[in-house]
């Protein structure tokens, strides 16, 4: 009798060493299924940053062209057309406009490399998850064995 006692309690120290370790490698593979989910989140933020910085600045370009058109119209109309005075200042008007527009570029470029940033963060805490959860796994078939031994 005092050896099947023994086995159920061997088998008992096991299994509640071994649970304990796949409880572990359960909490972390999810933990890395939802740092993945946000990987790609940022990802296709980063895509829509992208996609709507490339739209602002050919909306701005546009801008930019009816504001020069304007400006050469009323030149020509006032008779001031093709003065050297007159192309400076629309030189200089273009130049102004075009660095908004680089502006604009580069803060739109940022803040979807800033996305890209987080996702790759993201992404590597979810590999480190995935590693964490393997070591829980079998550390916990380790620590099953070894209460098992244990209560020999």
């Amino acid at each position: 009798m005092s050896l099947a006692l023994l086995w159920i309690s061997m088998g008992i120290n096991f299994a509640k060493g071994f649970l304990s370790g796949v409880k572990e490698s359960n909490e972390a593979y999810y933990k890395a299924s939802d740092y993945e989910n946000q990987a790609e989140i940022f990802k296709k933020n980063a895509d829509a940053m992208a996609l709507h910085g490339a739209i602002n600045e050919d909306v701005l370009r546009s801008k930019n062209r009816f504001y020069i058109s304007n400006g050469v119209a009323a030149a020509n109309e006032v008779g001031m057309g093709e003065s050297p005075t007159m192309m400076t200042a629309l030189t200089q008007t273009n130049t102004l406009l075009e660095q908004n527009v680089l502006n604009e570029r580069y803060k739109m470029e940022s803040e979807a490399e800033k996305y890209l940033y987080q996702a790759r963060v993201m992404a590597h805490n979810a590999r480190q998850m995935r590693k964490k959860s393997d070591k829980a796994f079998r550390s916990g078939l380790v620590e099953g064995i070894g209460s098992a031994l244990g209560s020999l």
